[in-house]
Parts: C-alpha cells; structure tokens; sequence
C-alpha cells in the first residue's frame, strides 16, 4: 500500500497525511505500507494509529522522510518486520499507551525525536514499554524516563545504539555482551 503526498504544506499547519489510519484491529502480516511524500512532519506517516490496537508481523514499513509508525491511542505490538523511519509514541488526551517489541528491524530515522529509531513522548501520560527483542540502529529514547513503565530487556543493538539509548530504560539484571560483529545483544546478566 503505497501513498505520496505531493501537497507543499501550510507553513500555519502542522501538515500531516497517513498512508492507514487505524481506530480499530489492524493487523500487518507482510507486504509493504509506505508514505513517499518528502515533507517533514509530525503526522506523515505510513501507519497512524489514532486508537485500537495494532500488530505487525511482518512486512516493510516506511516513511523515509517523516514516521514510520505513529501510535497515539491503545496498544502497538511489533513482532517483526522493517522499519524505515521512527516508530513514535505520542499519547493524546491523557490516555495510557502500551508499546510490546519483540522483534522487528529498525533504521535510523531522519526525521523525528533526537534521532531515534523508537521514541517515546510520555510527559504526563502513562506509556508502558516492553522491549524483548528487534534490531536498532540507533538508539530507543523518550521524553520521561521516569515516568515510563516497563524496560527494555532483549535486543541487538549498535555501538552508538547501545551507548546512547538511556540506561535508565534497561532493566538492571540485564547488560550489554559484544556479539563480535560490532553489535551488542542485551541479555540477562549471569548469576555469581
């Protein structure tokens, strides 16, 4: 499912398309959603979920320029898959968010909050994060460490992954180990 927004913006808007909004059930097994419009913005995404759950898979998800996922209501499970542009949590009206990774590919992003691949905006708004697997190329960020629920405790992530996703989001009985090709896997510390 492709989409390109051709649109010049209005510089008074925060412009924004979605290739899918979901207030629903969505599901993504395989295939490609992209959103190939180049402008820059909070809301060009390839997958907007406005509410409901989504899952995905598999397949390819991009938005080269912007977003490649954006969640603002309900739940976002990511079981595999590519992912090209940030996957963001932005929660709105005061509603709980719940971000589960366990596997998935993620590229740096070119676009969006302090470079990072995953990002969660959590001021003042419940979000719990569960990460147990997936493969980041650049770090996974938010705006509250503090007031974020869950760890991270699974991944392989690079060098400058590792050294700038926030220590305060891994779980303490886990570390990072050198995999010996220039990544390092987060795994349970070893019991002494």
């Amino acid at each position: 499912i492709s989409f390109k927004d051709t649109g010049a913006g209005d510089p008074d808007v925060n412009w924004a398309s979605y290739t899918i909004r979901n207030e629903g059930d969505l599901t993504v097994n395989g295939g490609t959603v992209e959103h190939l419009g180049n402008q820059t913005g909070n809301g060009n995404n390839a997958i907007f979920s406005y509410s409901g759950n989504a899952t995905i898979n598999g397949g390819t998800i991009q938005a080269p320029h912007s977003r490649s996922v954006r969640l603002w209501h309900g739940s976002l499970t990511i079981n595999g898959g590519a992912f090209d542009g940030q996957v963001w949590v932005h929660p709105q009206n005061g509603d709980p968010c719940t971000l589960t990774i366990t596997g998935g590919s993620f590229k740096p992003a070119t676009y969006g909050n302090d470079g990072s691949s995953v990002y969660v905006t959590n001021n003042n708004i419940a979000v719990t994060l569960s990460v147990t697997g997936g493969t980041f190329q650049t770090k996974i960020g938010c705006a509250d460490s503090t007031g974020l629920a869950g760890t991270i405790t699974g991944g392989v992530f690079t060098q400058a992954a590792k050294e700038n996703t926030n220590g305060a989001l891994i779980h303490d009985n886990y570390e990072f180990v050198e995999d010996g090709d220039g990544t390092y896997s987060l795994v349970e510390k070893a019991t002494q």
